[in-house]
């Protein structure tokens, strides 16, 4: 009876031996990945003391801008617009009375190197945005130098100051 207990423990071992196989798991990856946009801008739009030569022009060029920087994961547009108003507010030259000539902020063409693409755009009043310029693709970052430039005539344009604040904006596409 002992030889018998221990024939059968020794084919228990060998049958053990023989069904061990590899074994595998699995587990499910799910990462949500949402659309990204980006802007941002250094720098501010400067430009010279105007004078008959700009008149005789028609307009005022700046002699520096703002860079801006973009880039998305989805194809997208950036538009530009004034920050408040549908005109320029307007302070008079020193020591003059003249009457604020509500000067439209469409005035103001903004023109940029996008990558190589030249693009421009008049000025949208507030809430109303022109598109600048559409990025078809996607894309990390370009660094594109803005510059911008206002129409001014002997009649519709006044000694004075004008401001107004610009915002760029992107929107996916």
């Amino acid at each position: 009876m002992f030889k018998r207990i221990v024939m059968f423990s020794g084919l228990a071992l060998v049958l053990t031996t023989a069904s061990a196989q590899a074994q595998s798991a699995t587990a499910a990856v799910s990462i949500q990945i949402n659309p990204v946009l980006a802007i941002s801008s250094a720098g501010a739009f400067t430009f010279p003391v105007a004078g008959d030569t700009e008149y005789e022009a028609g307009e005022v060029v700046s002699t520096a801008g703002p860079s801006l920087t973009h880039r998305g994961n989805v194809p997208y547009v950036i538009t530009v617009a004034a920050q408040s108003g549908t005109a320029f507010s307007f302070t008079p030259s020193a020591g003059r009375t003249d009457d604020d000539p509500a000067k439209p902020v469409s005035d103001l063409t903004i023109t940029g190197d996008f990558g190589g693409t030249s693009a421009s755009a008049a000025l949208g009043v507030a809430g109303d945005a022109n598109n600048l310029w559409t990025r078809p693709d996607r894309g990390g970052n370009i660094v594109s130098p803005i510059s911008a430039s206002m129409a001014m005539g002997y009649d519709s344009t006044p000694p004075g100051t004008y401001e107004t604040t610009v915002v760029f904006t992107m929107v996916a596409q």
